[in-house]
């Protein structure tokens, strides 16, 4: 059963954002940038858990998929019900899905044509790092370290 106070706390941690109508999760995230949300003892994705409260149950086996692709989105009208096989076909229809190398992991915010392009147009006469770190949204210790070779070495490069 839901009941009033469950959509409220969904409301009361949420931030709408004006242009996409996203309403975006201001609380826990996991590492993968969904939001997360402790309910009725179990820990749940926000988005599945407005899913339920706005929408109705969610049968077994089907995904709660992002119409907006935005991960904190926990708008009922931005997510749809899709099996695995569908919200992977949506994926690879607007071009999100991520090849990965033994050198890279799903969480990397950057790949290796990027890296490279930070060690070759970067210069202390070109930008600080903090450009740099906003250009690419990653810290700027992330930048030297990169810059360094402490991350991302030559040859993984």
């Amino acid at each position: 059963m839901v009941y009033k106070d469950d959509r409220d706390r969904v409301l009361r941690n949420i931030e709408v954002d004006g242009e996409t109508g996203c309403w975006n999760w201001k609380k826990c995230t996991s590492v993968d940038g969904y939001g997360r949300v402790q309910w009725r003892g179990d820990n749940i994705g926000a988005h599945r858990l407005s899913w339920m409260l706005f929408n109705g149950k969610i049968k077994d086996g089907l995904c709660v998929c992002h119409v907006c692709d935005n991960r904190k989105c926990v708008n009922p009208e931005h997510l749809w019900l899709g099996t695995q096989t569908e919200n992977i076909a949506d994926m690879d229809a607007k071009g999100r899905r991520r090849e990965y190398g033994r050198d890279s992991s799903p969480l990397a915010k950057l790949d290796r044509k990027t890296v490279l392009e930070i060690r070759k147009t970067w210069s202390p006469a070109k930008g600080r790092a903090d450009e740099f770190s906003d250009r690419y949204g990653v810290s700027r210790t992330q930048i030297y370290r990169i810059l360094s070779g402490a991350s991302w070495p030559s040859e993984e490069v």
